[in-house]
């Protein structure tokens, strides 16, 4: 197998598509991006650099706390405490949204809680405007609600005149709500084909995995920092 370049893999995807179709509708996806760019971003907006018009959003599910499996203790010790939130379920969604030039824009997160509730409540009183904005959700999720407060509260700010937004071809994605809303805004959207996330949806790929692992380091700090209750391992 060396002699021949080749090596033994886990298989990632699984798909009725060889690769090479893949590929192939990557090149369609991107085709038809620069079409719209050719035809209308750019006689839009003037003198404007293109790529400062071209957005790509994704989001991702993270665990704000995650409960201790191991800690440092004296030897002997039959008793470990371990110093967590107590559960697995603060669960949060984290938006995030980059301009083809590479400037990254101020994210967006779905804390889980009851709308108008405790949660909404304390987020409110931490979490400025220019620094990120922020949805609460029964179960932390992206629905057709928080995409159209998304939309209206962080993506309005940011894509004046005409722009492209590249989007994952999910549902709540595709909801005439939500097309409507970004049709009025003068956003042409492009959906990333499935199959295609793996190369064609750079976030998913090279930005999400670091930024939840940032994510996790930064509250178990702010949880040792705030001293919050042990619960026995």
């Amino acid at each position: 197998m060396d002699r021949n370049r080749l090596t033994l893999r886990r298989v990632t995807t699984h798909g009725r598509e060889s690769r090479e179709d893949v590929f192939v509708r990557k090149a369609e996806l991107c085709n038809e991006a620069r079409k719209v760019i050719a035809e209308s971003v750019l006689p839009l907006n003037p003198g404007v650099d293109p790529c400062s018009k071209v957005f790509n959003m994704d989001h991702t599910g993270s665990v704000a706390y995650t409960t201790a499996n191991t800690t440092v203790e004296q030897v002997g010790v039959h008793l470990v405490p371990a110093l967590t939130a107590g559960s697995n379920s603060q669960c949060i969604t984290m938006t995030v949204l980059v301009r083809a030039d590479g400037v990254m824009l101020p994210p967006h997160f779905v804390f889980k809680g009851q709308p108008g509730g405790e949660v909404e409540r304390e987020v409110r009183s931490c979490v400025p405007p220019h620094v990120a904005t922020y949805s609460v959700q029964e179960n932390a999720w992206f629905d057709e609600r928080v995409m159209l407060k998304w939309i209206e509260e962080s993506f309005r700010f940011n894509a004046t005149s005409y722009s492209v937004l590249l989007l994952d071809a999910l549902k709540r994605h595709k909801m005439d709500s939500v097309s409507d809303e970004l049709g009025a805004m003068g956003t042409s959207v492009h959906f990333v084909p499935p199959g295609c996330t793996g190369i064609a949806q750079h976030l998913d790929v090279g930005v999400m995995s670091p930024l939840k692992t940032h994510l996790r380091q930064t509250c178990a700090q702010a949880a040792v920092l705030n001293a919050m209750p042990t619960d026995s391992a």
